[in-house]
């Protein structure tokens, strides 16, 4: 399929640069010329204007904020409504429905959910698509795409809570490793090396984790020797009752991924 990119911000340069690692058929495009045009060299693409990606692609992608949605359809709407491309939005909180009520129910739509590993080739993609969207036309898109990093498919009534784990996930990671690393720095390790080790301690538990299929209760209870170490600092932070405080950042995020969608 010919992409299309309309806005370059952190996210869409990051999906494009994975896009592009598979095709070299996209067309990018920005509030800010510059960045469209010093992203499609950096990656031997295209740049052009919304009313290009909108009259010559066969998917478009919304790398947009929701606040400026209404916008960005204003000079593009009858375009996309007369082609059909397939729109792939990543609008935080705004639902399927809302975009075909603002363009038309025969839009073809697939609302994707990524976060910020995407960059590295290691993101978690939720997706959702509607019934315009082609079986063949999904594979197409989730093989294209297939450096971003793993895709799961999940009901779009829980997408805002799947982005609130997933999507803003990577913030709560940064906050456990900074703060253990930090932790061993007041104890005499250097920073540097102490989040090194915070780091790759997590990413060995992460694969733990998924290739084990075990609970994560299960595991943390296999560290935990009774009388060692590892049991201390567990009863640490179960009296600071960590688990409630994690719950509480996932159901905030929901309730703001909510609320974005209603704007």
């Amino acid at each position: 399929m010919k992409y299309g990119f309309i806005g370059c911000g952190n996210m869409g340069s990051a999906l494009g640069n994975a896009l592009s690692l598979t095709t070299k058929d996209i067309l990018f495009c920005d509030r800010d010329e510059n960045k469209a045009k010093t992203l499609a060299q950096k990656l031997g693409c295209r740049h052009g204007s919304a009313k290009d990606a909108a009259n010559c692609c066969e998917a478009v992608f919304l790398a947009i904020k929701p606040q400026t949605l209404d916008g960005a359809l204003e000079e593009i709407k009858d375009i996309l409504i007369t082609n059909k491309p397939v729109i792939i939005t990543m609008l935080a909180g705004v639902e399927i429905s809302t975009l075909q009520a603002k363009l038309s129910d025969e839009i073809p739509i697939i609302r994707i959910m990524p976060n910020t590993p995407v960059r590295i080739g290691k993101g978690e993609i939720l997706y959702c698509r509607n019934s315009n969207v082609t079986d063949f036309a999904l594979s197409a898109f989730l093989g294209d795409m297939k450096f971003a990093g793993s895709f799961d498919f999940i009901d779009e009534a829980l997408m805002n809570v799947g982005c609130a784990v997933s999507g803003c996930g990577p913030a709560y990671m940064y906050m456990v490793a900074d703060a253990v690393a930090k932790g061993a720095e007041k104890l005499g390790i250097d920073y540097d090396l102490s989040l090194r080790l915070a780091a790759r301690t997590m990413l060995g538990s992460a694969q733990m984790l998924l290739e084990t299929g075990e609970r994560a209760d299960k595991l943390k209870t296999d560290v935990c020797s009774p009388g060692g170490s590892t049991i201390e600092g567990v009863k640490v932070l179960e009296n600071g009752e960590v688990y409630n405080l994690f719950a509480d950042a996932v159901e905030a995020a929901y309730k703001r991924n909510e609320e974005l969608g209603k704007h």
